[in-house]
């Protein structure tokens, strides 16, 4: 099946800036001591109930005027954004909950994600994606229920940051819903699973994205078109992208591979790009989107195409 909506060509600074402004990964460490160590309980004896009841409700004390300050602090900018994401980063998840709630009792949760500069909702429902991205998502669907907003982006960052891109997609690949034209949630969350493959070459790519259940081939169409963008450029390359996409089990991803691989290169080098749609080793269905990148009028005589 036919991806049915295609998103916009993903914008990878934009993961940068919102990982690096929210989360804050390279300056403070983020792997480093960012879940909460929890203390083994000792067993409660009868003569010491009061005294445990008291710590408690000490602690939970102590826990609210930690968040109220954080809050108060972030919302009238007397922190900077590395400070209250040092805090951030440890909060349970009881104490993002509670965090978010008083953010939203005190104006600081709005739907329009240019309204308000503070950073703390996007911290916090990160947060709360490294503990429980599935309820941390729910949270953020009802907060910013239009559009994709950075603070609910932040909770798919954390979820997919943590090895957990098939999770995520099952989450949104059936949302409905359509902005700007042509952006989905769906293919906003396709992007930076893709994004998250950087690091991989073209083989391990394709092989990871077959563990993810993308009916609609939306993920591997967007991991074609980023892909493309680099695979253009050499024999070698060109050859190491198709074969990675023609691993895949839909036909369509070998077509729109090379879809995608030929609208770059005409963008370059139209007269190679164009020699190398007659000359490639292609099937035939591939040559028709590798030709149909050519402006009709630029088009090689069909005679000419290999038998």
């Amino acid at each position: 099946m036919r991806r049915l909506v295609t998103a916009m060509p993903f914008d990878s600074s934009k993961l940068v800036c919102l990982v690096t402004a929210i989360v804050l990964t390279m300056v403070v460490g983020f792997w480093c001591g960012s879940s909460h160590h929890k203390m083994k309980s000792e067993p409660e004896h009868p003569q010491s109930r009061a005294s445990s009841l008291t710590e408690r409700n000490s602690e939970a004390q102590k826990s609210e005027r930690t968040i109220s300050r954080l809050v108060e602090k972030a919302m009238t900018h007397t922190m900077d954004d590395r400070q209250i994401w040092h805090e951030v980063r440890f909060l349970s998840e009881e104490e993002v909950e509670a965090a978010i709630s008083e953010v939203a009792a005190n104006g600081g949760i709005r739907s329009d994600p240019f309204g308000d500069d503070s950073l703390l909702p996007a911290m916090l429902l990160y947060r709360w994606g490294e503990l429980d991205p599935q309820a941390a998502n729910k949270k953020a669907k009802i907060l910013y229920p239009e559009k994709f907003q950075a603070p609910r982006e932040a909770v798919f960052a954390a979820w997919i940051q943590q090895g957990g891109s098939a999770a995520a997609w099952e989450a949104t690949k059936n949302e409905s819903g359509m902005w700007d034209c042509t952006m989905t949630v769906s293919g906003e969350v396709a992007d930076m699973i893709v994004a998250s493959l950087a690091s991989l070459n073209d083989e391990d790519a394709f092989r990871a994205i077959k563990s993810i259940n993308d009916d609609n081939c939306e993920v591997a169409d967007s991991l074609c078109r980023l892909r493309a963008k680099k695979a253009f450029y050499s024999g070698e390359s060109r050859s190491e992208f198709l074969a990675a996409a023609r691993s895949h089990p839909m036909p369509y991803i070998h077509e729109t591979a090379v879809r995608f691989l030929f609208r770059e290169w005409m963008s370059h080098d139209k007269e190679q790009a164009k020699a190398a749609a007659i000359s490639m080793p292609l099937t035939d269905d591939e040559r028709v989107y590798a030709i149909g990148e050519i402006p009709y009028d630029e088009r090689p005589n069909p005679w000419l195409w290999p038998a």
